[in-house]
């Protein structure tokens, strides 16, 4: 079973409850879901966590998701995880999460977007294919986000498609140019991207 934006929306509201951490959106899909980032410690080191730039890479939502349960957990209970002293990371730490930075192309990928739609007729339209293929990697304007950065930007296909389309420019789509901003403002010490291929 594919974990959807719903799915993620759920997730989120439990660890929040749980307390430890927060959560404010930085931007939006195509679509107009809102893109999630969980904030967890206050130190002066800032790290952040990416999950799901493709849309077949749900499984790094989810990933993620567990990942700041256990680390909120052992803050806690005051445990260590894996050898390391949680409660020292987190006060020399923030640790930003972006569990799914692709939630319109999970949900196409998971039917979750109406075949009626004019999204989905748009992304059929775009493989040449009956139904959407389980490999698409793209948002929904068929132009993958991991190839939609400014650095090093080029046009790799033709045309929108379920992969490896840079956009019209670098950050042409909503996500990227969402996550850049979040990248610029907070100043990052270190971005780690999660990919499952």
């Amino acid at each position: 079973m594919i974990y959807t934006f719903c799915d993620l929306g759920g997730d989120i509201r439990i660890l929040v409850k749980k307390g430890g951490v927060s959560c404010f959106t930085f931007g939006k899909s195509v679509m107009g879901k809102p893109l999630y980032c969980l904030k967890i410690g206050n130190g002066k080191r800032r790290v952040l966590y990416v999950g799901a730039h493709h849309s077949l890479e749900w499984l790094c939502s989810k990933m993620l998701i567990i990942f700041a349960d256990t680390l909120l957990s052992a803050n806690k209970s005051g445990s260590a995880l894996y050898g390391f002293d949680v409660n020292e990371i987190l006060s020399n730490s923030q640790i930003y999460i972006v569990p799914m930075l692709n939630p319109d192309g999970i949900d196409l990928v998971a039917g979750k977007v109406p075949k009626a739609s004019e999204f989905y007729r748009k992304a059929i339209k775009m493989c040449n294919e009956k139904d959407i293929p389980l490999l698409w990697q793209s948002n929904i304007n068929g132009v993958d986000l991991n190839h939609n950065y400014p650095a090093g930007w080029k046009h790799i296909a033709p045309l929108p498609c379920h992969t490896r389309y840079s956009g019209t420019s670098p950050l042409s789509e909503p996500e990227s140019y969402a996550l850049y901003n979040l990248t610029r403002k907070v100043g990052f010490d270190s971005v780690i991207a999660f990919h499952s291929q």
